[in-house]
């Protein structure tokens, strides 16, 4: 499916979104700070820092549990320049 996959662009190719996070390993056991990165939550970062760089407010609903926050602080923390 075409959201299966993101637009590359220094490539300008189609690349699949689980190449974001294909050396993924777990370095921490502390339970609640593990974040095993998905296409969701790749397209939900991606989207997230998309708006946020282009001066968009950023709103994302949806059920307790599917990652929101994680998602958040993660292109917080490690994303985005200190000017967010």
């Amino acid at each position: 499916m075409i959201y299966d996959y993101q637009f590359d662009f220094t490539s300008r190719s189609f690349i699949s979104w689980r190449e974001n996070f294909k050396d993924f390993a777990i370095d921490k056991l502390v339970y609640n700070e593990i974040m095993v990165p998905t296409n969701d939550s790749a397209r939900n970062i991606f989207l997230m820092k998309l708006l946020l760089t282009n001066d968009h407010h950023v709103c994302f609903p949806g059920p307790t549990g599917t990652g929101k926050s994680l998602n958040s602080y993660s292109l917080l923390g490690t994303g985005l320049n200190d000017t967010y």
